[in-house]
């Protein structure tokens, strides 16, 4: 029996002899990994097979190798990947090395030949036109055939040099081109980074001879991943004429370095996350400890002030970091590339368009003094359909001209999706904020008055609509008091503590709001706020 990696036949059973090639058809990819489906064709003796597949990446996940025979009379009997690693010898990083050697001695030998010839032209061109100007002054003779004669051969020197001059310029850059290959090729060897390969060998039985026989073959591989993108574009229209719109572009940023050749393959994202444990972790038991507050602590209350993100369903309010996880809100979903799909093994974001919807939206210009001094445009539009907008980036565009990027959440269909599109640039809003702080005598209750001044400026010739947003503390212990006691132009705080004031600035216009609310506790309470 010899080794079947060698190409040779092992006793009884027939073999190819060569690699069988193999082509990516379709690839899943989920938050870490992906799913590749591979196809080939080998041709099956009676009997026992071994084919020997390349194509392969040898990161392949082999609990997940899977192979299958499109067609009847012939079985799949066993698997196995063969890995290998090819390291560049020393011997080869020296012959490249003298090789590029000898492409720069040819490069200057060239350049020099090339000047020398640039200098030949000049010479001959100077003489060229020296003989012309002395024909001009020769009267007509019997010494005006020498003249010409003498003409004739400068002309031939000099086209003798300028075709010299040009060869040896193209030589030249032939020269300065192949020794920047060679350079660039002893630059890449010199890393000594070796090259992994994988080959699928596959033990197969058919009842009969076969010459083409379909095989599929199924496998899961990290060094692939996708992450969701989006493009909004908001179309505004005119006053009074029709309705807003919002273009929502979903489209997949793909990143891939296992060695494969994806080269229009069908291509699908999915949320799935198979690497995950499937089976439920046991509960176990929560103690709970109870003790009595110390004589300090009861004496003595601390509380702080904390800014409390608002959970809400929907909105894409809870905004995304550059790329974060795949966010599906519990409940699997896939993605389909609209188009066959090329993306190289190089490790760099390729992009895929999966889908676009267009919203009616509402738009509307809103003002957060205290966390901006801008007007921002926003957009308010239901998601239809059925399908939700995962969390990621978003590049915001009007009409025809992009304005910045933001984030979003997750979203669910029928929710409401809100972005903002930039700022308005003729309204401006500045905010101050005062405070004071009193102890009464006789019950030492501790109070605290604070004022907000928002002043708002259109810069515009034209009057401007926008909301005003503000906010005070919302207590969350009976021993703080928190009393709202003068909002000019602002309604009722909700539970959460926000304001808002609808405001019309006419052109060149101004205007102040005020609020002011007043933190009230009891002796034993630190306020630290």
């Amino acid at each position: 029996m010899t080794d079947a990696a060698n190409g040779q036949t092992v006793a009884g059973m027939g073999e190819m002899s060569a690699l069988v090639k193999s082509s990516a058809k379709s690839v899943t990819l989920y938050e870490d990994r992906g799913e590749v489906v591979r196809t080939f064709e080998a041709r099956l003796n009676r009997g026992l097979n071994r084919i020997r597949v390349e194509g392969i990446t040898p990161f392949v996940d082999d609990r997940s190798l899977s192979v299958v025979v499109r067609g009847t009379g012939a079985r799949v009997l066993s698997t196995k990947v063969i890995r290998g690693v090819e390291h560049v010898p020393p011997e080869k990083i020296a012959e490249m090395e003298a090789t590029a050697r000898e492409y720069a001695r040819q490069s200057v030998d060239d350049a020099r030949s090339g000047f020398m010839a640039l200098e030949d032209c000049l010479r001959y061109s100077r003489l060229y036109k020296s003989l012309v100007q002395a024909l001009a002054a020769v009267p007509p003779s019997g010494e005006l055939d020498q003249w010409m004669a003498s003409l004739s051969e400068a002309g031939q020197a000099l086209d003798s040099a300028e075709t010299r001059r040009a060869e040896f310029f193209w030589k030249a850059k032939d020269s300065r081109r192949r020794m920047d290959l060679a350079k660039k090729a002893l630059a890449q060897v010199r890393r000594e980074k070796p090259a992994f390969h994988a080959i699928l060998e596959i033990q197969a039985e058919a009842d009969a001879d076969e010459e083409q026989v379909p095989f599929e073959v199924c496998y899961r591989t990290p060094c692939a991943l996708w992450r969701p993108e989006y493009t909004a574009r908001l179309s505004e229209s005119a006053a009074g004429k029709g309705q807003s719109t919002m273009e929502i572009s979903r489209r997949a940023a793909v990143w891939q370095l296992t060695g494969e050749v994806w080269k229009d393959v069908k291509m699908l994202f999915s949320t799935a996350r198979p690497a995950h444990q499937a089976k439920a972790p046991l509960v176990a038991e929560d103690v709970f400890q109870l003790r009595k507050k110390t004589p300090a602590e009861i004496k003595n209350v601390v509380v702080e002030a904390r800014d409390q993100k608002i959970r809400t369903a929907g909105k894409g309010a809870s905004g995304a970091s550059e790329l974060p996880g795949v966010d599906d809100g519990g409940e699997v979903r896939s993605f389909e590339a609209q188009a066959p799909c090329t993306i190289p093994s190089d490790g760099a974001v390729h992009h895929v368009d999966l889908m676009t919807q267009n919203l009616p939206a509402a738009v509307s210009l809103t003002a957060c003094p205290e966390l901006s001094q801008g007007v921002f445009l926003k957009a308010e539009a239901r998601l239809e359909g059925t399908m939700p907008i995962l969390a990621g980036p978003v590049q915001l565009a009007r009409g025809s001209g992009f304005v910045g990027r933001s984030s979003v959440g997750y979203v669910a269909a029928g929710d409401m999706l809100i972005l903002g599109f930039g700022t308005d640039d003729a309204l401006r809003v500045r905010r101050t904020v005062s405070e004071e702080r009193h102890a009464a005598t006789l019950t030492s209750r501790q109070r605290i008055v604070r004022t907000a001044n928002v002043c708002l400026s259109n810069l515009s010739g034209e009057t401007k609509s926008f909301v005003v947003e503000e906010r005070i503390p919302v207590s969350e212990i009976d021993d703080v008091k928190v009393a709202l006691t003068r909002a000019d132009g602002f309604g009722q705080p909700d539970a959460d503590g926000r304001l808002k004031a609808q405001v019309s600035l006419p052109a060149n216009g101004t205007l102040k709001l005020q609020v002011v609310y007043e933190v009230s506790a009891a002796d034993k309470v630190t306020l630290q706020i």
